[in-house]
């Protein structure tokens, strides 16, 4: 009798999975082929002579029969809402939205100020707030037609995506996404920085990394080189392993050769910063403590440790140097990519105005201090 239970119940469990399976599977009725969507991954901004927004969207065609690598469409309209409507209604394929990897600011548009622009991706769940921000130097639509026109590149989304994260791996540009740049935009006492690129189309180079651009509350005001990224990067606490060069002292030269530069890598770096007000004016002093390898020198430029030490303290001079060109420059701009008046606010509290930040930053005092070691020189002894 007990057997015969204990049958039953395994028939009744049996058949009440049998009869629930059906339902954990119901979402693969949903699916679309993907050549049939229409998956945005780049979007470009710029001011058409009317000035209104001119936006253009990049996604990549994954038919065989067509020859384009991506749709792109221009739309010149009030609103990048409107925009995506606009392309909905042009677009042969279903479009979907949440896939966006990059959006793209002229300079000339980035200057007037872009955090306008920018809100939509806070409030639309059809928009990435993980999609990175960059400033392009001359128009967004061009930079997008001329790179689908590339024969020996990807699509402009997967290609403006791989340049930007093999960059951002050598520190020559910050990683700087919606959600950075919102943080950085509403965080009293600290600005944005979002990295720059440039169309090289007269030799059909493709397209380059130029650096950073700066910013002061939602405005581009300066721009950097990839050189000194890296050392603001550095300076920032965000420096991933990178390469650094520099034009060698003539007294490390001999005779009258074509090659007059040295690379070091820059492997590790730990930051210190300290502030404070000294009669009404912040002093902040930087201490960079950095270790690498020589990369590129001179052939039998370093015998001993004494060779090694005047090495040491020539690249450590020569960054501190850049760093003081940097944070001066910055100041010029009023940028503050650091976050110097954030670190003055936590500090002294209701002491610190955000009114008056921006002068106080210009009148900042910077004492910086880099000590660089060389970790190998070679692998020939």
């Amino acid at each position: 009798m007990i057997h015969m239970k204990k049958k039953r119940i395994k028939k009744t469990i049996i058949l009440l999975i049998l009869l629930l399976l059906p339902n954990l599977f119901t979402g693969c009725w949903d699916q679309q082929p993907i050549g049939r969507l229409k998956i945005d991954l780049t979007m470009g901004m710029d001011i058409s002579p009317e000035k209104r927004l001119l936006i253009t969207r990049s996604a990549p065609v994954y038919e065989e029969e067509i020859s384009s690598k991506s749709e792109i469409i221009t739309e010149e309209v009030n609103s990048p809402q409107r925009s995506r409507e606009e392309s909905r209604a042009t677009s042969y394929n279903l479009t979907v939205g949440g896939k966006l990897q990059q959006i793209l600011f002229s300079k000339e548009l980035a200057s007037i100020g872009i955090s306008d622009l920018i809100e939509v991706s806070e409030r639309d769940t059809e928009s990435s707030p993980l999609a990175m921000v960059i400033v392009v130097d001359g128009s967004t639509k061009e930079l997008l037609k001329k790179a689908n026109e590339m024969k020996d590149k990807p699509a402009p989304g997967f290609y403006i995506n791989r340049l930007i994260d093999n960059n951002i791996k050598r520190a020559s540009i910050p990683e700087t996404r919606v959600h950075n740049f919102c943080i950085a935009y509403f965080a009293p006492g600290i600005d944005p920085i979002v990295p720059r690129i440039k169309l090289e189309s007269d030799e059909n180079i493709g397209i380059k990394v130029m650096g950073s651009a700066l910013f002061s509350g939602d405005k581009l005001v300066g721009e950097i080189d990839i050189r000194d990224t890296a050392i603001l990067l550095a300076m920032m606490g965000e420096m991933r392993r990178s390469v650094y060069s520099f034009e060698t002292s003539r007294s490390f030269l001999e005779g009258n050769r074509p090659k007059t530069a040295s690379s070091f890598s820059i492997n590790r770096t730990k930051r210190k910063i300290k502030v404070r007000m000294d009669n009404g004016i912040p002093k902040v002093d930087i201490s960079l403590d950095m270790r690498g390898n020589v990369q590129e020198y001179r052939w039998g430029g370093i015998k001993d440790n004494k060779d090694k030490s005047e090495l040491e303290k020539l690249v450590g001079d020569e960054i501190t140097g850049i760093c003081e060109k940097v944070l001066k420059y910055t100041q010029e701009v009023g940028s503050d990519p650091i976050g110097v008046g954030s670190m003055m606010r936590a500090k002294y509290g209701a002491q610190w105005k955000e009114d008056q930040w921006k002068e106080n930053y210009k009148k900042t005092v910077f004492n910086v201090k880099v000590n660089y070691t060389i970790k190998h020189h070679g692998v020939i002894k």
